[in-house]
């Protein structure tokens, strides 16, 4: 039997293996602050730093963000898909005076205390 390389197979196969890859991006960087009303830039401020944090630590970009854009109204805007690991990220990293923020960064800091034995002396 001969085996014959088909180009179509291939795009077959790498779709389906984007498809998968695709499943893991479940967060948008808006729905995090949509209840505390942030700026665009303070949204987009957060997810660089997310972002920056993976590139120092050599953890890929590409696996935990994607930009997408969303037509609101009659514009079109930037949004981000994330990984859960991405959207910790940006919420470690967003503005304070936001609750959401406020309380990640506190219940992070909390669990950080609890486990760590040094608090304990």
């Amino acid at each position: 039997m001969n085996l014959v390389y088909r180009q179509t197979h291939f795009h077959v196969l790498q779709d389906f293996i984007n498809s998968l890859e695709q499943r893991k991006f479940k967060y948008y960087a808006s729905d995090i602050f949509e209840h505390d009303d942030a700026t665009e830039e303070e949204t987009h401020e957060a997810v660089e730093r997310a972002m920056q944090i993976c590139s120092s630590m050599n953890i890929s970009i590409a696996h935990h963000f994607k930009t997408i854009y969303k037509a609101i109204d009659e514009e079109i805007g930037i949004d981000w898909k994330m990984s859960a690991l991405g959207a910790y990220l940006v919420l470690m990293n967003g503005n304070p005076k936001y609750s959401q923020v406020a309380k990640f960064q506190m219940d992070v800091i909390r669990n950080f205390l609890q486990t760590n034995s040094w608090y304990n002396n």
